[in-house]
């Protein structure tokens, strides 16, 4: 063989082999590339799903409170509803012909059977026919008095009953507060 066809066939042989690496690399590469697009891919999944919990979280913090700031200020506006119905309750009441306002307490006399007890009125009792219920029900009358809008405070033996307009009130709507907030709350 000459040496110029073994050069050739060297040459030939190098070519093929260049081109059979570079074959391989380009295979290698395109591999490697196809494994790093998914690994991306797979990275970038897991972080959109971060993400969209991170907002989801977010959206129901934020959610959460605006609920809990919306409640806060309905029991504050329910509240002060209630303060007022109680105040317009106390206002009719005050408001009623003295005669039907002393039945109301001698009524709450003798159910709670208070013949004989001492009361204490109320500083801003003024419509009781007081000489009426001491005669009534032997009733006796203490000097001092205690805060409170009408009604009085009766002490029989060791037993002490709130019979004030104010405590009376207030178990009234305590009593009907279900059937209240339903009214207050448009469910009725």
């Amino acid at each position: 063989m000459s040496l110029q066809r073994i050069l050739e066939r060297l040459e030939r042989e190098k070519a093929e082999r260049i081109k059979q690496i570079e074959e391989e690399y380009e295979k290698r590469f395109q591999e490697l590339a196809k494994a790093e697009r998914e690994r991306f891919n797979a990275w970038k999944e897991e972080q959109l799903k971060k993400l969209e919990q991170t907002i989801a979280n977010e959206e129901y913090a934020i959610l959460s409170r605006e609920r809990l700031f919306f409640k806060s200020e309905l029991t504050k506006i329910e509240n002060e509803i209630l303060e007022q119905v109680k105040q317009k309750l106390i206002d009719a009441i005050v408001k009623l012909p003295n005669d039907v306002y002393t039945r109301i307490w001698e009524s709450l006399v003798e159910r709670e059977n208070l013949s004989e007890a001492r009361i204490t009125l109320a500083k801003g009792e003024s419509k009781l026919d007081l000489e009426k219920l001491k005669r009534k029900y032997n009733l006796s009358v203490a000097e001092q008095k205690i805060e409170a809008k009408g009604g009085f405070v009766a002490e029989k033996e060791q037993f002490v009953i709130d019979l004030t307009l104010d405590t009376l009130v207030n178990e009234t709507v305590e009593n009907n507060l279900s059937q209240i907030a339903r009214i207050l709350r448009g469910e009725a």
